[in-house]
């Protein structure tokens, strides 16, 4: 079994009520409702994170092969557009890990297509290099 490096930039977003909401902020907004304290909501955002990084895998052809946290970094992006206009603002986590590759034509079609349903300024693009065996 071949093992795949990869690097991935993703917005990740769940969808309810027909709106998209940052997996993270929505994991933190879950949490609050619970009444879950709040030190405990950064390990509940990391796990969404995770399990949407294998839900990708499961529609783009990979596996996670182990339960490792994924999770590199997560970031609030902010963008000015023209003045006037409210600014460009959204979540951003860096993933990087190893995968295996289980249907190599379509991991291929998401390579060059991207990953997330948001792929714009820098988001959606993995990066791979030769892993272990």
């Amino acid at each position: 079994m071949y093992l795949t490096s990869i690097q991935l930039r993703a917005n990740p977003v769940i969808t309810r009520s027909g709106k998209r909401s940052d997996v993270m902020m929505d994991a933190k907004y879950q949490a609050k409702q619970k009444g879950i304290p709040a030190e405990q909501h950064w390990p509940l955002q990391i796990i969404a994170a995770n399990n949407w990084l294998r839900r990708q895998g499961e529609q783009h052809g990979f596996m996670l092969p182990d339960k490792q946290d994924y999770v590199v970094s997560y970031q609030q992006q902010r963008f000015s557009r023209l003045t006037g206009e409210r600014p460009i603002s959204f979540g951003s986590v860096d993933f990087a890990g190893l995968l295996r590759v289980d249907d190599v034509t379509r991991f291929s079609h998401a390579l060059r297509n991207g990953f997330g349903k948001s792929k714009a300024l820098g988001c959606g693009l993995m990066l791979i290099r030769r892993g272990e065996q």
